[in-house]
């Protein structure tokens, strides 16, 4: 519900958003294309296109449409971001639009991420089906403790021992605890450490 009630007090910065990477595409060729990146990524074990801000150059998705390289991987190279995308990714901005996929119903505000298809397989393929069937979030223990976290195997870890121990909470205490998330989160975006 706040989702839905914050949607216009977003959709200025959506515009702003928009306009500075068609001004940065007028400037700097290369930095031209789509405003939107679209994936696929599971949640609640189906798949559903999750959108954010394209923050690296448009051959570089092509290069990940092409080779199947995780666009996760290739955003985490400065050298590939645009210099909107970088500012958007240093503060969180990039993950924005994916306020719709909460108003679609197919996230929540807080949550793991949603795997991207090949994670996803990885989960069912290793019997791990209870976390593959989870809401994914837009915000979760990760981002929240990112910059503090590096290593892909701390990831893992973390949002593991957070979805068992969130798990065996009262509802209560999960709301609590997913307060100190957004919380954390919007501490990690102040202080710029979302890179």
């Amino acid at each position: 519900m706040l989702v839905i009630l914050l949607s216009p007090v977003l959709f200025p910065f959506f515009l702003v958003i928009a306009f500075c990477m068609v001004v940065e595409g007028l400037v700097m060729p290369r930095s031209s294309g789509r405003i939107f990146y679209c994936e696929t990524r599971y949640s609640l074990g189906k798949p559903s296109v999750i959108y954010e801000f394209r923050t690296v150059w448009e051959d570089i998705l092509a290069t990940q449409d092409s080779e199947n390289k995780d666009i996760k991987v290739l955003e985490s190279f400065p050298v590939n971001r645009t210099a909107v995308g970088h500012f958007l990714r240093k503060y969180y901005l990039d993950e924005l639009p994916q306020i719709y996929n909460i108003i679609k119903g197919d996230m929540n505000f807080v949550g793991p991420r949603p795997p991207a298809e090949r994670y996803y397989r990885k989960h069912v393929d290793l019997g791990n089906v209870a976390k593959s069937n989870f809401r994914g979030g837009l915000t979760g223990p990760w981002q929240a403790q990112k910059g503090a976290i590096s290593e892909l195997e701390d990831v893992v870890r973390v949002e593991n021992e957070n979805y068992y121990a969130v798990a065996k909470l009262s509802p209560l205490s999960k709301f609590v605890y997913d307060l100190r998330i957004v919380f954390d989160t919007f501490n990690r975006m102040r202080e710029a450490k979302a890179l």
